[in-house]
């Protein structure tokens, strides 16, 4: 027998059930909750409705997704009805420069259904892989895409935009969340990838682990978008760090570039950009990169120069004191004490345009348009029209089948 019901432990999702459970009630958690048998991917269906308009909070989701993106344009697939693959319709009431925690904000609600729901302790590795121990050793589950979108009618969504929110931006942002829940070890392409059934969930109900998911960003969105955006008084900041492996391990982080840093990872600050010191005490402030933890004892000390991440610069602070000020028009920004800063130009403001392109990681308060020729692509949406690489979005969805480890 072929079809939904070939295996009777990957049965097709509930849609009326899941309809009357997010989108009801005294608190709906979204507004509409669509479910498709089939799609290539739920983040370009939403794109293309954002363009076009479309309200917040609709939600899309599919039993068979067949052209699913990752990071660096990765695809993959999966055996149908064995994953997770939902994405959600967002217009943020807030400054867009605050747009850079949706992902973190969205790998913090996946952390809190899969405790509450799967009894499973789950941790972040930066900036929004969600892992699992499977044998003591911590495996990825889950992971994140977020993309902004530029709406065909600028215009008239601009202007009532403004009008409810204060904040003039014509933009959407699309969240995509995927999960591994019932693959096997076979079905999985790396061994660094694992899924709920192999990290023993309390359950591998799709239909309730989505719900759970669901409610969890609906929560943690609503919070951060009273507060303005503002990560610590929207309750993300806080657990983030708490939840993040990173934090306090030797890293080896492989930049856009190409090249490696070495060191060890100090924190996150309010901008989502990851801390790392080299063993020759510069301080990186890294937006983008894909991060292996290390383990004790194995950490190198090299440096990727003076120049990476497409132009970030290194900077000799004066024994503490205030260092040099970022490029552009910010204020200046403390040194490390009588070690090194990195930092990366800052950006104006939105300036373009209508094309569509990942929530930039080396510049959170751009657009990084996908490049159509060379190597490297203009930040539409920076003053400076600083080049940056096409493959920088810190805000991805790193294939929870593991493209990286």
């Amino acid at each position: 027998m072929s079809g939904p019901w070939e295996r009777l432990d990957r049965p097709p999702l509930s849609a009326a059930a899941l309809r009357r459970a997010i989108t009801t009630g005294d608190r709906p958690a979204w507004r509409a909750l669509e479910v498709v048998a089939a799609t290539g991917s739920t983040n370009a269906d939403l794109a293309e409705r954002a363009r076009a308009g479309e309200p917040e909070g609709l939600v899309l989701t599919t039993d068979d997704q067949r052209a699913g993106r990752g990071r660096l344009g990765r695809q993959w697939t999966v055996p149908p009805r064995s994953s997770v693959a939902v994405s959600v319709l967002l217009r943020p009431p807030v400054p867009p420069a605050r747009w850079s925690w949706l992902s973190l904000l969205a790998g913090v609600a996946v952390t809190d259904a899969l405790v509450r729901t799967c009894g499973l302790e789950a941790r972040l590795k930066w900036p929004n892989d969600v892992l699992v121990p499977v044998d003591g050793e911590p495996r990825k589950v889950a992971g994140i895409l977020a993309e902004v979108h530029q709406d065909q009618h600028q215009d008239q969504h601009q202007d009532q935009h403004q009008d409810q929110h204060g904040v003039g931006d014509a933009r959407a942002a699309v969240l995509g969340i995927g999960v591994n829940v019932s693959q096997d070890a076979g079905e999985l392409p790396v061994p660094t990838a694992t899924s709920l059934r192999l990290a023993g969930a309390a359950t591998t109900d799709r239909d309730t682990v989505l719900r759970a998911v669901l409610r969890a960003l609906s929560d943690r969105y609503a919070a951060w978008c009273a507060a303005g955006g503002d990560p610590r008084t929207g309750g993300v900041a806080v657990p983030y760090r708490e939840r993040c492996a990173t934090i306090g391990a030797a890293v080896e982080v492989h930049l856009p570039d190409g090249g490696r840093l070495s060191g060890v990872a100090e924190g996150v600050d309010d901008d989502g950009r990851l801390l790392v010191r080299t063993a020759a005490g510069t301080l990186h402030e890294l937006a983008a990169g894909d991060v292996v933890h290390v383990r004790s004892g194995t950490a190198g000390a090299g440096e990727a120069g003076t120049r990476n991440e497409a132009g970030v610069r290194s900077e000799r602070g004066a024994g503490g004191g205030p260092g040099p000020g970022r490029e552009g028009t910010q204020g200046a920004v403390d040194g490390g004490a009588g070690g090194d800063r990195v930092r990366r130009p800052a950006s104006g403001g939105a300036r373009d345009s209508g094309r569509t392109g990942m929530i930039c990681a080396w510049d959170f308060r751009s657009a990084c348009w996908p490049r159509t020729s060379g190597s490297y692509s203009s930040c539409a949406a920076t003053s400076r029209r600083s080049s940056c690489p096409s493959s920088c979005s810190s805000s991805w969805w790193p294939s929870p089948w593991g493209s990286s480890s």
